[in-house]
């Protein structure tokens, strides 16, 4: 019954088993997971599992994972992230795709993956910046300092002046030595 003490019928997402019209009162949630659209609901059955790439927080409806999120099979009460050297660029996504080579994901939930430094590759599904390694014909040296990777061609390289390209993308103040 409603506060005016009228009777009041199961809403979306609940449902009830006993004799006559489902009563509020009587209603009980779809299971975790699953959801129905219907009101009025006199069976469990009425409820459906969310499929993969959805996921059920209300059992009123279903919900499609969003980018860099997935789920896998029915009845996801959640969606899991991307693991770091993946990524999902659409919502409803039922998994992750490695990072193509030259790129890298450093983090869990990632829906794109960042390009190696220019003159750099990295492998499928790389992790760090510090996977992408000089390409033929460059030097190359991963730096704390700004948290890059500073490339030359080899036939140019002097420590020296490596140094000084280091120190030019860090900014004044940095102190920065190559090993």
């Amino acid at each position: 019954m409603d506060s005016a003490g009228a009777c009041a019928a199961c809403v979306a997402g609940t449902f009830s088993t006993g004799l006559g019209a489902p009563l509020v009162s009587n209603c009980s949630a779809c299971a975790a997971g699953t959801y129905s659209l219907t009101a009025s609901a006199s069976a469990a059955s009425v409820c459906k599992a969310c499929t993969a790439g959805m996921f059920s927080a209300d059992p009123s409806r279903c919900e499609a994972c969003s980018a860099g999120t997935f789920s896998t099979g029915l009845r996801a009460v959640v969606c899991a992230a991307c693991e770091r050297g993946l990524f999902q660029n659409r919502s409803g996504a039922s998994g992750c795709a490695a990072c193509v080579r030259g790129t890298y994901s450093n983090a869990t939930g990632a829906s794109q993956c960042d390009a190696c430094p220019a003159n750099t590759d990295g492998p499928v599904g790389s992790t760090t910046i510090t996977e992408c390694s000089a390409n033929a014909g460059y030097f190359a040296q991963y730096t704390r300092t700004i948290e890059a990777i500073v490339t030359m061609p080899v036939s140019e390289y002097d420590p020296a002046t490596f140094v000084a390209l280091i120190q030019a993308a860090a900014g004044p103040g940095a102190v920065v030595s190559v090993n």
